[in-house]
């Protein structure tokens, strides 16, 4: 059924008559069994087919986690947030941080609160989902990814570690002339690296290098702040049409969940300096990492 998916997926129209009546049957009967969720894998390409009780179940272990998410049956008003989201922006226009062009177009409108999905990881035992928060039309979104551009040269400095992409790894060790006699590599990754990010601690972080730099930010750091918890704190969403929120650690689904993971691990990288210049190759991308070392050396 997944060859037949994909078959239909990458051929071209012209070609896509291989598919009879009873393929289309199939996948029609797939989609309209209530019983089983058909989506795709955390990692690389194809197709997922889980039974909907597990699922569920699966993804209210994640959210039974009191530490990280809470139950909300208040009614909050998606309209109170966009509003507060607005206010801010023409703050910042008021400061001229921000044009008028900007402003507009960081305005949100027609929102809705984050819903929340997992993705199965078939390639660690017993398939456990990552939680992804679905946050492109939360109030917030517009101005996150607008923080992340802001932001984006302040990671660079502070991150030494950090790839962008498996090229970059390869680049980097043909340009290291490792010699690989004796030599152990390592790959590993950091456990819900996301939901275990402490959010205070890290904004705070993050405004304290930017302060202690230099960096130009066209507004007061305290400002700052006060927008990146806005994007990310205490964020309100759905499941299954219950409501709920993230108490701490950032969201997978914000734009800002990448550069505030870097940045908390990069805090940790740079304690770490003394160790990590020790071995011949030490980088991660994301939650991955990979190591070179000497063999004398233990992977602990």
């Amino acid at each position: 059924m997944v060859d037949i998916a994909h078959q239909f997926l990458n051929n071209n129209p012209k070609e896509k008559s291989i598919l009879n009546s009873q393929h289309f049957k199939a996948l029609k009967e797939l989609r309209e069994n209530s019983n089983i969720i058909i989506t795709k894998p955390d990692k690389g390409s194809g197709v997922v087919i889980m039974n909907k009780s597990d699922y569920k179940s699966k993804m209210m272990s994640i959210l039974d986690d009191k530490s990280k998410f809470s139950r909300d049956p208040s009614s909050e008003d998606i309209q109170l947030l966009q509003g507060t989201v607005t206010a801010n922006l023409l703050k910042l226009h008021g400061l001229n941080a921000i044009s008028k062009d900007k402003l507009d177009s960081l305005k949100p409108s027609d929102s809705k609160f984050p819903h929340m999905y997992g993705l199965p990881k078939i390639h660690k035992p017993n398939n456990p989902l990552r939680p992804i928060l679905s946050m492109c039309k939360s109030p917030t979104h517009k101005l996150a990814k607008w923080l992340v551009e802001l932001l984006n040269p302040v990671k660079t400095q502070f991150c030494k570690y950090v790839l962008k992409d498996t090229f970059e790894l390869v680049d980097v060790l043909d340009d290291s002339n490792i010699n690989i006699m004796n030599k152990n590599m390592y790959s590993f990754d950091v456990n819900s690296l996301f939901t275990n990010v402490p959010l205070i601690k890290t904004v705070d972080i993050l405004c304290d290098y930017i302060s202690t730099n230099n960096f130009f930010i066209p507004f007061p750091i305290s400002y700052l702040k006060d927008l990146l918890l806005l994007c990310t704190n205490n964020v309100r969403f759905t499941f299954e049409g219950d409501c709920f929120r993230q108490v701490d650690g950032v969201a997978m689904g914000s734009p800002l969940g990448p550069l505030l993971a870097d940045i908390y691990m990069s805090y940790i990288e740079n304690l770490s300096e003394d160790l990590i210049e020790n071995v011949p190759l030490y980088r991660r991308y994301v939650d991955d990492i990979v190591v070179i070392s000497d063999k004398s050396c233990s992977a602990t």
